[in-house]
């Protein structure tokens, strides 16, 4: 079943018809397809094509398919993880000895990789091939910096390792992750951005984990099917834990939040473009520690294209925008832009949760709350996410419906509704 990691999710046509291939690469680098792959834009916004390109050109060299151990946790003479790979302009060009905005990384991702300055971990050895590894450099760079808008990225190499592990009827999940289990990333990202370790720490490689679990629980026991449900549901919670280029890793336990998220995906909400909610993500949210209010009456909109989000309550409460920042991430990573499925909007309710159970696409309510989050009570803050501007019903503004048929959607503005 680890072909259910193949294929490159995320991205265009695949990278063998890619039209700048011979041009972009005149050393032979063809772009490889990945297990799976995301540009990210935490990693670089502003890249240049030719920073990117020339960095791929320097990483290292074999014959094509040709394997060889990459040491991890210690040094060795020419392979060894994590290495970073940059250029520097040559001497007769302006700028020349200027290091170039862009560097290619290539890691291991587990728990026994885990580059954390204060842990030492068991050195080990694992087994890839660096012409497979420069095709993956290659295809982010194609997809995410020369097609995807000078954006950073990575993809992932033998994530099957994971998937075996995973899908193994004697493993028991709740033994820490063996190296057989690891797998390599190779990430492009700006010169200033810190090591990113995505394989790790994006909250996408969580929701792929949880979605290959439910895959795997399909005709299984029923003893399997509530060890592997346990699984997925702690994944699911850690993904929202979880920010691009942050230090939290998809094994980790997470202790449950007196304030809870729940969220659902929705198909009526219509499929906004990843594209789109990935702007209204990384450009249009406040500090997290700054605060909106939003109640009966008071909406907060903000909008990129096709994706329009919608921050409404049912009586007035503050929020922070690490909240509404958290429940954008759950969203994206799990209904706007899955690994392998297609993407819908979707709509979350941050607060306590005395009365609203939890949905996804991995399980079914029990019940029939409103999953808005309006019957709660004490009152949460309630995220949608569409592709249409939503029409609040008169129960979420309060009022009549002469004023909701009159009611106007403002781009990134807080809508007081006038009182009556």
């Amino acid at each position: 079943m680890s072909s259910f990691f193949g294929g490159g999710f995320g991205f265009g046509a695949a990278a063998r018809n890619n039209p700048y291939t011979l041009q972009a690469y005149p050393r032979l680098i063809e772009p490889t397809t990945p297990d799976f792959a995301r540009c990210v834009p935490e990693f670089g916004r502003e890249l240049a094509k030719r920073d990117c390109k020339e960095a791929v050109k320097n990483m290292p060299w074999a014959r094509q398919s040709a394997e060889v151990e990459w040491a991890v946790n210690f040094h060795a003479q020419e392979y060894h993880l994590p290495m970073s790979i940059g250029w520097t302009v040559p001497k007769g060009e302006a700028g020349a000895g200027t290091p170039g905005n862009c560097v290619i990384s290539i890691e291991v991702a587990g728990p026994k990789a885990f580059y954390d300055p204060a842990t030492t971990n068991t050195p080990f050895t694992i087994r890839a091939s660096p012409f497979q590894l420069r095709g993956l450099a290659a295809y982010v760079v194609n997809d995410c910096v020369q097609r995807g808008g000078y954006l950073g990225g990575f993809a992932t190499n033998k994530i099957s390792n994971l998937a075996n592990y995973l899908q193994d009827p004697s493993t028991d999940l709740s033994l820490p992750y063996p190296i057989s289990a690891h797998f390599l990333t190779v990430s492009v990202k700006a010169r200033t951005f810190g090591d990113p370790q995505p394989g790790n720490t994006h909250p996408s490689i969580a929701v792929l984990i949880a979605e290959y679990l439910s895959g795997v629980m399909k005709g299984a026991s029923n003893e399997v099917r509530a060890i592997l449900g346990a699984s997925v549901h702690r994944m699911v919670v850690v993904s929202q834990k979880m920010r691009p280029g942050g230090t939290t890793p998809w094994w980790q336990q997470v202790p449950d939040s007196a304030d809870e998220m729940t969220y659902e995906c929705d198909a009526k909400l219509g499929a906004p473009a990843a594209v789109d909610c990935a702007n209204v993500e990384y450009g249009e949210l406040g500090a997290d520690d700054d605060t909106i209010s939003v109640g009966a009456g008071v909406v907060k909109f903000l909008s990129s294209g096709t994706c329009q989000v919608a921050i409404t309550a049912a009586t007035t409460i503050t929020l922070n925008w690490r909240q509404i920042r958290t429940a954008l991430d759950t969203l994206f990573n799990i209904c706007v832009n899955p690994p392998y499925y297609a993407g819908t909007g979707g709509k979350a309710y941050f607060g306590p949760q005395p009365v609203v159970s939890r949905r996804s696409r991995w399980g079914k309510r029990q019940d029939n709350d409103d999953l808005s989050g309006l019957n709660a009570l004490p009152p949460g803050g309630n995220i949608t996410v569409s592709s249409v501007p939503q029409r609040p019903p008169e129960r979420m503004l309060g009022v009549n419906n002469t004023l909701a048929e009159n009611y106007t959607m403002l781009v990134n503005a807080t809508y007081a509704i006038p009182a009556l």
